[in-house]
C-alpha cells in the first residue's frame, strides 16, 4: 500500500482519499437537496452511505490504476 508524507508523518494513501469523498459528499448532499432527491429516496441514510462508497471506490480506482 502506499503512503504519504505529510508534515513528516507517514500516513496511508486511503486517509486523504477518505477526506476528498467526504467532502465530495457534503457537496452532492447539498446538489441533491437543492433539487429535493432525497423526497424521492425511500431510505436516504442508506443513499448516502451508497453514494459515499461509490466517490470513495472511483477516486480509489483513478489513483491506484
Amino acid at each position: 500500500m502506499r503512503e504519504v508524507n505529510i508534515l513528516g508523518v507517514l500516513i496511508p494513501g486511503l486517509i486523504p482519499l477518505f477526506c476528498v469523498s467526504v467532502v465530495l459528499l457534503w457537496v452532492f448532499e447539498k446538489v441533491f437537496r437543492l433539487f429535493k432527491v432525497y423526497a424521492k429516496v425511500a431510505h436516504p441514510p442508506l443513499f448516502r452511505i451508497c453514494v459515499f462508497t461509490i466517490i470513495f471506490c472511483c477516486c480509489g480506482i483513478l489513483v491506484y490504476k
